[in-house]
C-alpha cells in the first residue's frame, strides 16, 4: 500500500475514533446534566403533557391542571389568583414552578415524590 494513502487512512481511523469518543461522552456522561438544564424545551414540554395535582383549601381547588389545545396539554389555572397568590406561588412554562406551594411541593404536585409511592403501599397493605 502507498505511504500517503496509509497514513491519510490512520488519520481517518483517528477522527472517526474521536467522533465516536465525544458522542458516547455526550450521551452517556452529559445526558443528566444536559436532560437537567431549566431551558430544555423537551422536559418542558413533557412536564406540562403530565396532570399536576390541585391545592384544596376546604375541599375545594384553588389550582389546578385543565386540558388545553395545543402543544401544552395541561395548563394551571388558578382560582381566586389575588386572594391565594401568596400561598400558592405560580407554575410557568418560562419560570417553572416558583414561590409558595408550587415551589416547595413540586415534586407532590407533580407525582415524582417518592412519598406518593409509600402512601400508596400502605393503602394497598391497609386494604384503604
Amino acid at each position: 500500500m502507498n505511504t500517503p494513502i496509509r497514513r491519510l487512512a490512520a488519520i481517518v481511523l483517528v477522527l472517526f475514533g474521536t467522533l465516536l469518543l465525544s458522542t458516547t461522552y455526550i450521551q452517556f456522561v452529559q445526558a443528566a446534566s444536559l436532560r437537567d438544564q431549566p431551558n430544555n424545551r423537551r422536559t418542558l414540554l413533557e412536564n406540562y403533557a403530565r396532570e399536576r395535582g390541585p391545592i384544596l383549601v376546604n375541599g375545594k381547588a384553588i389550582a389546578q391542571s385543565v386540558p388545553s389545545d395545543d402543544e401544552l396539554k395541561y395548563r394551571r389555572r388558578y382560582s381566586d389568583a389575588e386572594l391565594y397568590a401568596h400561598l400558592t406561588g405560580y407554575y410557568s412554562f418560562v419560570y417553572g414552578a416558583g414561590g409558595g406551594l408550587e415551589r416547595t411541593e413540586d415534586a407532590l404536585l407533580s407525582g415524582s415524590s417518592d412519598q406518593l409511592f409509600y402512601r400508596r403501599m400502605v393503602d394497598l397493605v391497609t386494604g384503604r
